[in-house]
């Protein structure tokens, strides 16, 4: 099994931003050097507290130049606003900076971002459908010709192309089971949201792995985690309280974006869960309720015996720790990724990629 870190890139009201790019730069810098394969964010806009990740390609390029070996990861890359022909070359030239070691997931993004985009909620499945579509006609090097709904591109060639032939590895989340269908017919990973208890992933990862093996492809399932370390129930809350909860709190801080849409609205698009989510209050929700949801937490051995499990269970190949999270100071998350890799690591030990 592979690990990895990813982060959302969480910037709470008394922090600058300039400083929440400095220490990601830091932690990608100690996961290469620790032995991390993967380091991963998201692309996300207009909820600082979220995530302030809205660049993640340029940021990727910066990194590889520090680094030697570790692969980043977008996750995922929202294709509703942007142009595919020009997305095409930028993660192509994205690839080549960072020497072929990108991987991209792709989606329509959260709908809290339709109205800083200007783009309509009832478009975005067939925005993204048409997107993927150019991409990844656009990555086979030859003239690209398509009249679409929204795009009409006649006669053109992106350049550069990616280093990764035919692109570099994609990645959909695994949100329902019509995506991971999908996404094993046609070799795409999947990634697990990290706010939602596994068991929601069951029937979509079911249906996704079937479709890998029917398909010839080796399935690759990323989990992502916040991982709470401490011998005891009052030492996890002692420790991790404070930052466990910001992270909710801050991952609901979007929803005030919705406030644009109806129940109705948000069901008929497709993001019916978000109607729903849009009720929480997440300083209303018990400690450990979160914690069971989002969390891998206990002993070093317990949580050992936590990755086990998904791994039986859900056929997870990839271990994604959540760093940086809900105002977590720098030199408590280095710390954290130094104890997983010297205590947790070695139980899934594997030989590091050559890249």
């Amino acid at each position: 099994m592979d690990f990895g870190i990813y982060s959302e890139m969480q910037c709470p009201p008394q922090k600058q931003a300039v400083a929440v790019y400095q220490e990601t730069l830091e932690q990608f810098d100690a996961a290469d050097a620790l032995g991390y394969e993967t380091a991963s964010t998201i692309d996300h806009h207009f909820f600082p507290q979220f995530g302030i990740s809205a660049n993640p390609l340029a940021l990727f390029a910066a990194s590889a130049q520090r680094t030697r070996r570790i692969r980043y990861r977008v996750e995922l890359l929202n294709l509703t606003p942007k142009n595919p022909m020009e997305l095409a070359g930028q993660v192509a030239a994205a690839d080549i900076l960072t020497g072929g070691r990108l991987e991209c997931g792709v989606g329509r993004g959260h709908p809290w971002a339709c109205p800083g985009f200007g783009i309509p909620l009832e478009e975005t499945r067939a925005r993204f459908e048409e997107s993927l579509d150019l991409l990844l006609r656009a990555w086979d090097g030859s003239p690209v010709n398509r009249e679409g709904r929204f795009w009409n591109v006649r006669d053109a060639m992106v350049v550069p192309q990616p280093l990764q032939r035919p692109h570099p590895p994609l990645f959909v989340v695994a949100s329902s089971p019509n995506n991971t269908e999908d996404a094993g017919t046609r070799g795409f990973g999947v990634l697990l949201n990290p706010v939602f208890p596994l068991e929601m992933f069951a029937e979509p990862l079911a249906v996704y792995r079937a479709r890998c093996r029917e398909n010839g492809h080796a399935p690759r399932i990323v989990c992502h985690r916040v991982v709470c370390i401490g011998d005891s129930a009052a030492e996890i809350r002692d420790r991790y309280e404070e930052t466990v909860m910001a992270f909710a709190q801050f991952n609901a801080s979007a929803l005030r974006g919705l406030g644009a849409y109806s129940d109705d609205e948000l069901d008929a698009a497709g993001y019916g869960l978000y109607a729903r989510l849009r009720t929480m209050v997440p300083h209303a929700i018990p400690f450990e309720m979160v914690l069971k949801a989002m969390c891998f937490a206990g002993s070093t051995d317990e949580i050992v015996e936590e990755i086990g499990r998904a791994e039986e269970r859900y056929g997870i190949t990839e271990m994604s720790i959540v760093v940086a999270y809900g105002g977590s100071p720098h030199s408590h998350t280095l710390k954290l990724m130094e104890r997983v890799q010297a205590s947790i690591r070695p139980a899934f030990r594997r030989s590091i990629r050559a890249v």
